[in-house]
């Protein structure tokens, strides 16, 4: 056909219509049109004089005017790679439409027909169609655009994400020489945003006082690569979740190609990077193979090394956003005699989904079955992960409670995987790091329910070591479970399961560990006694009719604990049986209790009492 060409078959019903009037009798028809660019006018309007000019019902009149709009872009390069992008998202629409989830149908004769035919694409294998996405691909090389390119890739991984079209997508990406193809776009992909420029961040973007058009330049050239990569990423998250698509990615040799994006520390690619971890965490548990290679590729080093730059960037991208506010606003309140101000601004959520994907990626690579020596091979002198853990644990406000509840994790599983490293750990202060995050007045990161459940254990992990034990027994960090369970501030906290939860880990680790059954029971008297308190009780009273012999139960664990071979300490012990400063840190901190009301409670006015805990 020549450019520009129309060739339109419809079958019409005949009868009268709305807009036309007597359309006729029933039959076949043909619309030819030669140029249909050349006519000078828009498409709508070249639509409106062919429906008029052939009677075309109205149930076909959207699929002229698509086709009339194809026919006018295809008459040139540039409008044919624009009818190819068109397409191209019409199939991703149709893929994830509700159509493909067994939806409800159009009404209509037409419409129905039309339905049929997208439902029988969804539901047939499509080798064809998948044969001429993987051409487009071979393509690229030869001037194909970018946009189509990019396109093509999110057309396949919806297809990849269809169970009926899912082999077919997997088998023919393993044929015909198209794995090298998918290899080589990986890593053109890679290599591009590897050397896009970098714009500085924090201090360096202040002392560079770019312009605002070199720095929209460097930012626009910075993006340019971002949209192939990203459609290349989640094709890959998608084969990623299946075996057969695991097994076509070892053949791409995913680990070598995607390993240096570890090293990109563009901050304008942070998102692709956390969803580039977030495949290699899913490959490498895949496999134990896989774990292996990524050992001796040096994944772990690199790891280590993004998770501390990733820490320090997120931090100088804070203070350089919001540093001077906060600054100004402390200097105003420490004016006016009032409290300090707490920050209130978390760090970039692109860069806390980054920090979760690394330490997860670590805790598959480093604490699998058969990694026995790679838990400490990053625990020598001035230690990467040590001081990212660090920093963690100091800005708990800032990094969020997800990013705090992984590290504390990632610290339990180092301890875990090889107690004898405590002293490393100690000597680079993330122990005493930890625990002093959950001594501060408001102890931890905002309150949520991850980081507290997380409490228990990481204290218990800790105290596989003697010296460990030691400093959790002389650390005040059970007072964080008495304000999580009496104060207002945690009530969304604890909803639902959170405190049966915080109950079974205390439970497991009274029961592993003796030495800390006195503060542990100590810190349960302490939650009750503030209840009944707040309730309007007499917590005095209470704690004199109703005490327990914390002597007798220090006693008992003393006994455990040298049966155990542990290290025996009371100081703590005496300071919860003479009532701790557990009772009374809610109030000392000044916060609203977790009861509702706006009244105060009212000390009871007989003898016999009825305590209401909200």
């Amino acid at each position: 056909e020549s450019p520009g060409a129309l060739h339109f078959e419809f079958y019409s019903p005949g009868g009268a219509d709305a807009l036309l009037g007597d359309v006729g009798a029933a039959g076949a028809r043909t619309i030819t049109k030669k140029a249909t660019h050349e006519d000078g006018i828009g498409d709508h309007e070249t639509t409106d004089a062919l429906i008029r000019e052939a009677k075309v019902h109205a149930e076909l009149r959207f699929a002229l005017f698509a086709r009339v709009r194809l026919a006018k872009l295809g008459a040139s390069v540039d409008g044919a790679a624009l009818a190819a992008q068109i397409r191209l998202l019409s199939f991703c629409v149709l893929l994830q439409s509700d159509a493909a989830t067994g939806g409800s149908a159009t009404s209509g004769a037409n419409g129905e027909a039309s339905d049929q035919l997208g439902l029988v694409f969804l539901a047939e294998p499509q080798p064809e169609f998948i044969a001429e996405l993987l051409r487009a691909l071979r393509m690229e090389s030869r001037g194909v655009p970018a946009r189509v390119t990019e396109l093509t890739l999110r057309v396949l991984a919806a297809l990849a994400g269809d169970r009926n079209h899912q082999g077919g997508v997997i088998a023919a990406l393993r044929n015909d020489g198209n794995v090298a193809v998918f290899a080589s776009l990986v890593s053109k992909a890679v290599t591009a945003l590897t050397d896009a420029p970098s714009p500085p961040i924090g201090p360096a973007l202040v002392a560079a006082n770019l312009p605002k058009l070199e720095l929209d330049a460097m930012n626009a050239e910075a993006d340019a690569p971002v949209p192939l990569a990203d459609a290349l990423v989640g094709l890959l998250s998608t084969l990623v979740t299946s075996h057969a698509g695991c097994q076509c990615l070892r053949d791409v040799s995913l680990l070598p190609v995607l390993l240096p994006l570890l090293k990109n520390r563009n901050p304008r690619h942070v998102h692709i990077v956390a969803h580039a971890v977030h495949v290699l965490e899913v490959f490498i548990d895949y496999t134990s193979a896989a774990a292996t290679a990524f050992r001796e590729l040096g994944g772990i080093e690199l790891i280590v090394d993004r998770l501390k730059a990733e820490a320090e960037d997120a931090l100088a991208e804070h203070e350089a956003t919001h540093g001077a506010a906060f600054t100004a606003a402390a200097a105003a309140a420490a004016e006016a005699g009032t409290p300090a101000p707490t920050q209130t601004y978390l760090v970039s959520s692109t860069r806390r989904v980054l920090l979760k994907a690394l330490m997860r990626a670590l805790a598959v690579t480093s604490f699998a079955p058969g990694t026995s020596t790679a838990a400490t091979t990053t625990l020598e002198e001035g230690s990467p992960l040590c001081h990212s853990l660090n920093l963690m644990f100091e800005n708990p406000r800032l990094f969020g409670a997800g990013v705090f509840s992984l590290a504390s994790n990632l610290l339990s599983d180092v301890m875990n995987h090889e107690p004898t490293c405590y002293p490393k750990l100690d000597a680079l202060k993330v122990p005493e790091t930890f625990l002093r995050a959950w001594e501060m007045d408001d102890p931890g990161p905002l309150p949520s329910a991850d980081a507290l459940c997380c409490l228990p254990n990481t204290l218990g992990a800790l105290c596989l070591s003697p010296l460990g034990l030691e400093r959790v027994k002389n650390s005040r960090a059970f007072n964080a479970l008495v304000i999580a369970f009496t104060t207002r501030s945690y009530s969304r906290a604890m909803q639902g399961d959170t405190a049966s939860v915080i109950g079974g880990n205390m439970d497991e680790l009274l029961r592993h560990v003796p030495d800390l059954l006195v503060p542990g029971v100590g810190v349960a008297l302490n939650v009750l006694r503030r209840l009944v308190d707040l309730g309007g009780g007499d917590a005095a009273a209470c704690r004199a009719a109703g005490s327990l012999d914390l002597n007798e139960i220090k006693g008992a664990s003393e006994g455990a604990a040298a049966t155990n071979a542990a290290i025996a300490g009371d100081g703590y012990a005496h300071e919860v049986a003479d009532g701790g400063d557990g009772a009374a840190v809610g109030s000392e901190r000044g916060e609203a209790p977790m009861d509702t009301d706006d009244a105060p409670p009212t000390a009871p006015t007989t003898t016999t009492t009825t305590t209401t805990i909200d």
